[in-house]
């Protein structure tokens, strides 16, 4: 007999069966995951295990002792849960601490053993925090220590890194793998994603619909994959091209703007070419077009950097530009004063600087 040893488990909620005769055996020290999708079994049969559950039929032996009959805490087992469950209102030394406690372990073993567990996962410099006061990744540490201070028999691993972001999740499961074959315990890792079945485990139990469909090796299960596992890893390839196609749609955004902007620049470049190619004296208007406007003794591009206003160049007085802007036939904005001078009962209007230069606002 195995180590850890189901046979024929079954469970029912009312009328519901989410588990059908599962077998299987886990050799001591070992490594085993259940992969499957969300509603297959597995966090089913890991409460069993741990006793949160009773099982509707067959029978759980650890270390060839049935566990049947006896309620959790009396089972050697240490389970790590998916949100933590860390008591908040105790500090990591005393939830360290906390099942030692209940166990009725000296002072001088406990402080030990938490100074050993906190050594083991590297936060002996947090022992005086509480959990509000750490990382998730911290949280999850602290869960794992708590859980192998009271060196139990099997370790149960509900999705323990579900909630953690890829680059904490990758090296926390090289953590607990490590952890665990330094200290030989048998571990029961319960999780949805492939990758973390694949790289951490000894063996893999594939399940589907409360069933096995699937125990081996992880290099068995990746080369021969069964069902169940073509459908998560058809899942897996559709949710990264979900996220490529939302990256194409991102990408054809850039593009349409680089688009605009490349034909804003042609339109650019076709003015500034259209200017270069101008003769002095040509009339030009404010935007490059031939206008109202003429110069003398300059290109057009040079004095259309100059033109902000037709009384006001670029950082220079108005008079500067009476200089480069020659008597044109049309003029608005002298007739605009006209008018305005016209209702104001003062005839027409002729600006002092203008008027000197021999420019009549009016066009007269």
């Amino acid at each position: 007999m195995a180590f850890l040893q189901l046979t024929n488990i079954q469970k029912s909620f009312g009328p519901v069966q989410v588990v059908h005769n599962f077998d299987m055996g886990i050799d001591k020290g070992e490594f085993v995951s259940f992969l499957g999708p969300s509603g297959c079994g597995k966090t089913t049969i890991l409460r069993m295990i741990a006793g949160f559950e009773t099982p509707s039929g067959g029978s759980i032996f650890i270390d060839g002792k049935d566990q049947g009959a006896l309620k959790p805490n009396q089972r050697n087992i240490g389970m790590v849960f998916q949100a933590y469950a860390l008591f908040p209102n105790m500090n990591v030394h005393d939830n360290v601490a906390f099942g030692l406690k209940v166990a009725g372990a000296s002072r001088t073993e406990i402080e030990a053993r938490v100074k050993q567990m906190l050594g083991l996962i590297k936060l002996e410099h947090l022992a005086d925090r509480f959990p509000y006061q750490l990382s998730g990744g911290q949280q999850q540490r602290v869960a794992l220590a708590r859980a192998l201070a009271v060196k139990p028999q099997v370790l149960l691993l509900d999705e323990p890194l579900s909630a953690l972001d890829a680059k904490i999740r990758i090296s926390l499961r090289e953590e607990i793998r490590q952890i665990q074959q330094q200290l030989g315990i048998t571990t029961v890792f319960v999780t949805h994603d492939q990758e973390e079945a694949l790289s951490i485990s000894d063996r893999i139990v594939v399940m589907n619909s409360g069933r096995a469909d699937q125990i081996g090796t992880p290099f068995e299960i990746y080369n021969t994959p069964g069902d169940t596992l073509r459908r998560l890893l058809r899942r897996h390839a559709q949710h990264h091209r979900g996220q490529g196609g939302r990256s194409r749609k991102r990408r054809s955004h850039h593009r349409r703007a680089a688009h605009f902007a490349e034909r804003a620049d042609c339109r650019g470049k076709r003015r500034r070419q259209h200017l270069a190619g101008t003769q002095a004296g040509s009339r030009l208007d404010r935007r490059g077009r031939q206008g109202r406007y003429r110069t003398s003794g300059r290109s057009g591009i040079e004095e259309l950097s100059r033109l902000r206003h037709p009384h006001q160049a670029a950082g220079r007085p108005r008079h500067h530009l009476l200089r480069y802007v020659q008597r044109s036939g049309h003029d608005p904005t002298g007739r605009r004063r006209e008018r305005h001078a016209a209702f104001r009962g003062k005839g027409p209007a002729r600006h002092p600087r203008i008027e000197a230069a021999g420019m009549n606002c009016s066009g007269a």
